[in-house]
Formats: structure tokens, C-alpha cells, sequence
């Protein structure tokens, strides 16, 4: 999978990103790993288990991410200041799209 994306917002540069999807198990997860792109090491799998809430029967989706950056001790500094707040945002997005295009195609209860 190739993408590329602003290493900050309203950036006029891209950055590419090559990933390969090292793992998959049908209805429980699949990972992948960057093989090309800006982290130092990152690996994300992203699960799915049947979970019920309020007397509804669904799934709950999950991921967990490991990754370092680049720059060694600046690159720690980098993460704490920045990259985990661009991480939230952009799994915050994730989840809002995710629950729109579910709601768009589940019929209403």
C-alpha cells in the first residue's frame, strides 16, 4: 500500500509512505509494517471483536500502534510535542467517518 500525506498541516509538501500487510487473520485483525516512509520503526494492527452494547449486538474496532520516529532523543521530543496529537486527530477522524459510512449502510433500530 503506498500513500503519502502533509507531515503538517496546510504543508506544501507530501510525503510518501510504502506499507506492507505482514498479518492478516479474517475476522480478527490485520497488520502491517512501514517499509519505506518517515518513521524509524512502526508497525499497527488493527483488530475487530463482536461486542455487545446496550442489548445491541456489534463489533468493536481497535488499533494498536507502535512507532518510533527518527533523530534518536529529538525524535522523543518530536513525539511528545506533536505526532501523538496528529495521531489522536487523525483516529478521531477515522472513527467519525467509520460510524458515518456504517450509519449510511446498517438500517436504523
Amino acid at each position: 500500500m503506498t500513500i503519502s500525506f502533509r507531515p503538517f498541516p496546510l504543508s506544501p509538501i507530501r510525503v510518501p509512505w510504502l506499507a506492507e500487510i505482514t498479518e492478516f487473520e479474517w475476522n480478527d485483525h490485520f497488520c502491517d509494517i512501514q517499509t519505506k516512509g518517515p518513521f524509524a520503526y512502526w508497525h499497527h494492527c488493527h483488530y475487530i471483536s463482536p461486542e455487545a452494547r446496550d442489548g445491541h449486538e456489534g463489533s468493536l474496532l481497535r488499533d494498536i500502534v507502535e512507532y518510533e520516529l527518527p533523530f534518536g532523543f529529538l525524535g522523543e521530543i518530536i513525539s511528545k510535542l506533536a505526532a501523538e496529537r496528529q495521531f489522536n486527530s487523525i483516529f478521531r477522524t477515522r472513527q467519525e467517518r467509520t460510524a458515518e459510512l456504517l450509519a449510511l449502510t446498517l438500517p436504523s433500530h
